[in-house]
């Protein structure tokens, strides 16, 4: 019969054990597993009967070792960081910087070993990317501990067949990773995140359960960190999907009504031995240290980048190796380095060494005998709902505010030289307010016009060149008619746009049919401030745009070609060739004749003078 008993090397005392499974991983005779208490925490149990008493479990723990794993010999760099790409910062917790390294690892064909979350059971576990779906799954707070399972073995196998590994944990899972391994290889880089702590999957649990409750449907998905709708630095922000009658509706509140979020930020609901953690040092364990950047002065210096509203890290630069890698990640990361005296300020670097609070003890007893809200409310005696209220008011109060400031211009207000700023002001806003206008009038008065003859006049006013036998129908729609340049015989079907801002001509007898636009003006996808880039475009003589056709930026349609209906030009089109398709692509050749189609003054055409 086998003997199994619980194996916290000796002391049977669990803050001594961080979970991370590196014993499990080493023995050579697998006798010991890891399992869960009543809590929902994995701790090491040794089957007696497979046991040889090698030692190799205690020499592997990161706890035993005590620090000998960390990079105390390094000097460390100090790094405020935030991402260059906005869709990633709304995305991720912070800015995603663990994300674009990721990201650049896995095309480089590393192995990347993260945290997921199973929306099932709602835990958490380590696990190796297999696409970039993958890697995207690693991102957002969850705050659950999380399951090593076997991937310090793996990450040793991966090594051992010389290929690169990417590892992120907490400092407590990197220094079993190391322990595990021994000698750590080149071939081996890893990130721990500055960790307040972490909880069971038992409190998620009674979470989900507690909004489900409240929503009458099912949760689809739950973090702790969101900027769909209130900014990064509002700490706290619960965004979740509940799925009712087969459709997903968001929601976003914030996580003063969240019982998890209030008592983990309380130290009432965290692993034992988070409160009398190991790892927090001023060495570090992993290559590169990532987290917020709570707390830092030189924060405020990040307002600079457009970026920093969307979420702002630190970044410590622990090894030689962490420093040659994330001078990959420039391209995508806005750096700005600062003091090491500055670093350690927030309380999650801090060491620490507390009592646990006897509320703990109740909040784990009592999670499936009593509603989750109400436990948290009687214990940690607070009113969620109530909180919740008057946090959105004040929320609601300081927007209000914001809108109130810039209505009244309320910075130049507070200038002393006041007359001289709004001088200021008036004309900078010249420019933008007369543009506006004519914007205004052009396309909202007088494309709607009936008479032709005094529209014609009117587009000559604001600047446009346009010939005497040109056709213009109703509807149309025009950006900087200045830069329009149109020739005789030109017919402007309805509802048709034209950009002129990089510059339009349009050449002798050309056709531009219903609902067809030409751009010459539109933004980089790839720029972080979406600045505007384009190129002039030419239409030339006899050329046909079909209806609800696009020409972008940058073409010139050749003599008597023809962009059939729908179609998207991208490249330039030779004379006489006929393209269509998405994008267009030449299907056919144009005859070359004495065509007369061009727009006349005739009484056919029925319209006002």
């Amino acid at each position: 019969m086998k003997h199994f008993k619980s194996y916290i090397f000796n002391t049977n005392n669990k803050t001594d054990c961080t979970g991370c499974s590196a014993c499990v991983q080493v023995c050579p005779k697998e006798a010991l597993s890891m399992h869960e208490d009543e809590e929902g925490y994995l701790y090491p149990v040794i089957d007696a009967n497979k046991c040889i008493n090698c030692g190799l479990c205690e020499k592997t723990c990161p706890v035993q070792v005590d620090g000998n794993v960390s990079n105390a010999s390094v000097e460390q760099q100090f790094f405020i960081a935030t991402n260059k790409n906005i869709v990633d910062s709304i995305d991720c917790a912070t800015t995603g910087l663990c994300t674009i390294l990721s990201r650049s690892c896995f095309k480089q064909g590393w192995k990347v070993y993260g945290v997921s979350l199973d929306s099932e059971q709602w835990k958490t576990f380590h696990s190796c990317a297999l696409s970039m779906n993958d890697i995207d799954s690693f991102r957002n707070s969850k705050y659950i501990q999380s399951d090593t399972q076997l991937t310090f073995s793996e990450v040793k196998a991966a090594i051992l067949n010389g290929e690169k590994v990417l590892y992120i944990g907490t400092p407590c899972q990197i220094a079993g990773l190391k322990s595990f391994l021994g000698k750590i290889d080149d071939n081996l880089l890893t990130i721990d995140l500055i960790c307040h702590g972490c909880y069971s999957y038992k409190i998620a649990q009674a979470e989900v359960r507690y909004w489900e409750n409240i929503y009458s449907g099912r949760l689809s998905n739950l973090r702790f960190r969101s900027k769909r709708k209130y900014p990064w630095r509002m700490a706290g922000v619960i965004n979740f999907d509940i799925t009712a009658q087969k459709k997903i509706e968001h929601k976003e509140i914030l996580a003063c009504g969240s019982p998890s979020y209030r008592s983990f930020t309380s130290s009432y609901n965290l692993r034992p031995s988070c409160y009398k953690c190991h790892f927090r040092v001023e060495s570090r364990f992993g290559d590169l240290t990532v987290g917020d950047a709570w707390g830092v002065e030189d924060v405020d210096r990040m307002k600079t980048f457009k970026t920093e509203k969307y979420g702002t890290s630190v970044v410590f630069v622990n090894t030689r190796r962490g420093q040659s890698f994330l001078k990959n990640a420039e391209t995508d990361i806005c750096f700005m380095e600062y003091a090491k005296e500055n670093a350690y300020c927030q309380s999650a670097l801090l060491p620490v060494n507390k009592e646990m609070p006897a509320e703990r003890k109740l909040i784990y007893e009592n999670l499936n005998k009593e509603d989750y809200g109400n436990l948290i409310n009687r214990l940690l005696k607070v009113n969620l709902e109530t909180d919740l209220r008057i946090k959105q008011k004040q929320y609601k109060r300081q927007q209000m505010k914001s809108i109130i400031k810039q209505m009244v211009f309320y910075d130049t207000l507070k200038r002393w030289n006041f007359l001289y700023e709004t001088a200021r002001y008036l004309r900078c806003q010249k420019h933008g307010f007369t543009r506006g206008l004519e914007w205004w009038f052009v396309n909202g008065v007088l494309s709607n016009f009936p008479s032709h003859r005094i529209r014609h006049h009117v587009l000559r006013l604001f600047g446009m060149k346009i010939a005497k036998n040109v056709r213009f129908y109703q509807g149309y729609h025009i950006r900087n008619p200045k830069g329009i340049s149109i020739a005789d015989g030109v017919s402007v079907g309805p509802k048709v746009l034209l950009d002129g801002r990089c510059g339009l001509t349009i050449g002798k007898d050309a056709v531009i049919a219903y609902e067809a636009i030409i751009w010459t003006l539109n933004h980089d996808y790839n720029d972080i401030h979406f600045c505007g880039k384009g190129g002039p475009v030419t239409i030339g003589p006899l050329a046909w745009i079909c209806s609800r056709s696009i020409i972008l930026p940058g073409i010139t349609i050749g003599e008597g070609a023809v962009v059939a209906s729908g179609a998207v030009v991208t490249k330039n089109v030779p004379p006489y060739t006929v393209v269509g398709g998405i994008p267009a692509k030449t299907i056919g050749i144009r005859e070359r004749k004495d065509y007369d189609f061009g727009y006349k003054v005739r009484t056919d055409f029925q319209h006002f003078s």
